[in-house]
């Protein structure tokens, strides 16, 4: 029996090969959302939309992808999730399971993904720069909104803490994701926070 609504936890890269081949055709009734940071109006429109009958299948499908979302717009989500019509599936996309709150955890089946390994490889490569140029791409990161850049290399800066055994890195990296997702945070600042903790 097909669940309603089903998580993978990695990359939308990697979890996109592993979702049924009728999420890769365009459809009226397939919707892909996938942004930084989940809105509320998003969550709204895919409630009202998520309510309507199908136009071309049996059901309407949603792949929501993105790498943190405010309480409100889960809240928003989680009755849909509670109580789903018989004609809409989910299937969501996040980078780490502390992103979700615990009861909207509680409402979808977990895929087991193969577990991506990331190296601390990028960290190494980014503190052999010198200063200057590792300023410079933290600019250039942070201006596009990079959120995909930024959590491959939190995850390469906290593998690196973790084989060198600098519990100060490790530290930054954690205070780091704490508050890279809030609203109003500055991103800039905080990777800037992980430069000079090495």
């Amino acid at each position: 029996m097909q669940h309603h609504a089903t998580l993978y936890i990695g990359s939308l890269k990697t979890v996109l090969p592993q979702l049924p081949e009728y999420m890769h055709i365009p459809s009226a009734d397939i919707h892909h959302i996938c942004c930084d940071r989940l809105s509320i109006d998003e969550v709204r429109t895919l409630v009202a939309t998520a309510a309507q009958r199908p136009v071309e299948h049996e059901k309407r499908r949603f792949l929501l992808s993105f790498f943190d979302a405010p309480h409100e717009a889960q809240n928003a989500l989680l009755k849909t999730l509670e109580e789903p019509t018989d004609t809409a599936e989910f299937y969501v996309v996040v980078p780490r399971r502390d992103v979700l709150m615990p009861t909207v955890l509680s409402r979808l089946l977990e895929v087991e993904l193969e577990k991506e390994q990331v190296s601390s490889d990028m960290a190494k490569t980014f503190f052999a720069q010198t200063y200057k140029e590792q300023s410079a791409e933290i600019a250039s990161k942070a201006k596009e909104n990079d959120a995909s850049w930024i959590d491959v290399f939190l995850q390469s800066v906290e593998q690196l803490a973790s084989e060198t055994k600098n519990v100060s890195l490790l530290q930054a990296v954690i205070l780091v994701r704490t508050y890279i997702t809030l609203p109003g945070a500055s991103r800039k600042m905080l990777l800037e926070y992980i430069q000079l903790s090495v």
